[in-house]
This record gives structure tokens, sequence and C-alpha cells, in this order.
């Protein structure tokens, strides 16, 4: 089951790196599997623990990359 939990941690990760919203976790219906309703849930959970891991990293590059810039700038605007 712990094998399991990891692998929706990963899709979720992966859909965020491919742009799908948090929304769209193929967990949140019920599915038509042989999997239970506290199953599903779990599952539902991890993946959407791994959209926000990936959508965290993403957020934190986007301001270190901002930060960078900025401080490039500013670094250059001095030395004029």
């Amino acid at each position: 089951m712990l094998e399991a939990i990891l692998e929706c941690q990963i899709r979720g990760a992966k859909a965020r790196l491919l742009g799908a919203s948090v929304k769209e976790n193929p967990f949140m219906a019920p599915l038509q599997s042989n999997i239970t309703e506290d199953q599903r849930i779990q599952f539902r959970e991890a993946w959407s623990f791994g959209w926000h891991m990936e959508n965290a990293i993403r957020q934190s590059s986007v301001t270190a990359t901002a930060k960078s810039d900025a401080d490039l700038l500013q670094t250059k605007g001095a030395a004029a």
C-alpha cells in the first residue's frame, strides 16, 4: 500500500509539472475500480500532496529567479 501511495504522490507531482490544476486530481470522484473508499481518499490526498510539493518547488524557483534578476539589475544600475 505504501508503494501505491508514493506512486500517487509522484503522479500528482508530474501532473503539476505538466501544467495540470490541483482540481484535476483523478481521485476526486469515485472510481469504477476495485479500491475501497478509504484507499481512494488516501490516493486523493497523496496525489494532492505530490501536486502541492511540486507547486511549492516551482513557486520558490520563480521567486528565487525573480530575486536574482532584480539583484542583477540593481548591480548593473549601481555600476552605471
